[in-house]
């Protein structure tokens, strides 16, 4: 999975944008966060928002709204529960406003699935 994410992650710094490299971050942040690699999930995590910002004019809505979610986890592994908390209500509310219907539907599910080690919206 590792392997993968980071042949996926090469690919599209050579292929792709930033919105490429973007997502491409959100997934490395998303497997490392899952295998319990909370260092390396936080700095994909990091380096993904950080990318969304730096290129917001070419960035979709919904690729905010899973950079947030995608850190959110990444903190919530961590064990920062206060932080992962407001991270995540910043995803729901990226999610919740993004234009395209079909976007939002695959958002909203992705962002109610999944391990949140013990937090949930306040």
């Amino acid at each position: 999975m590792v392997h993968a994410a980071h042949a996926s992650c090469y690919h599209w710094l050579q292929a792709g944008g930033p919105d490429h490299h973007a997502r491409a971050e959100c997934l490395l942040a998303n497997v490392y966060a899952v295998l319990g690699n909370f260092s390396a999930a936080l700095q994909h995590g990091n380096r993904c928002l950080q990318l969304i910002e730096k290129h917001s004019q070419s960035i979709a809505d919904w690729d905010r709204a899973f950079a947030y979610d995608c850190l959110a986890r990444a903190t919530a592994a961590a064990g920062q529960l206060d932080e992962a908390r407001q991270l995540r209500n910043k995803a729901r509310q990226l999610g919740e406003t993004i234009v395209g219907a079909e976007e939002r539907k695959v958002f909203l599910r992705w962002f109610a699935s999944g391990n949140w080690h013990g937090i949930s919206e306040s």
